[in-house]
């Protein structure tokens, strides 16, 4: 996933070094990047058996000069992270293992009508977008009696 993130910034910054001219500003936002590593770090700092953990996200914008004191603007961002566990307990002939897994996902789009009053310094903003939020949360129980052959799933 790391590898899949630094080619996405690389042909991000490839394209703003083609675009970028005096009224074009192509922006990477790396809040989005920074949690989903964080999200991601997460199963390195508890070292608990059985925890996975992946966490990615970008946000890029670009930015043209309509006017010398209006512009439009457009952003997209992206951040997905999950958490899963997995764990296997074992009475004599009786095995239960279990498995949980959350996901988090959102991503967004964004237009913006920009106008500068004081020469770039301050500006005032007019927004229109679209952002979605999910939150998934599966999980599975098997039991099995390795003497009898008794077998049982759960799922949710």
């Amino acid at each position: 996933m790391v590898k899949k993130g630094i080619l996405v910034l690389a042909i991000v910054m490839l394209v703003s070094v083609g675009a970028f001219a005096q009224n074009n500003v192509i922006t990477v936002d790396f809040g989005p990047t920074i949690i989903g590593a964080a999200i991601g770090g997460i199963g390195g700092m508890i070292g608990e058996a059985g925890l996975s953990t992946s966490g990615f996200g970008i946000a890029a914008q670009y930015e043209r000069d309509l006017l010398p004191q209006v512009s439009a603007a457009g952003r997209f961002a992206f951040l997905q992270g999950g958490i899963g566990l997995t764990t296997t307990t074992q009475e004599g002939a009786e095995e239960l293992d279990a498995t949980a897994k959350l996901t988090l996902s959102s991503f967004s789009i964004e237009g913006h009508i920009r106008f500068y009053p004081m020469a770039r310094a301050f500006f005032l903003d007019g927004m229109l977008g679209f952002a979605n939020m999910t939150t998934t949360l599966s999980g599975e129980v098997a039991y099995r009696n390795n003497n009898t052959g008794e077998s049982e799933k759960i799922s949710v």
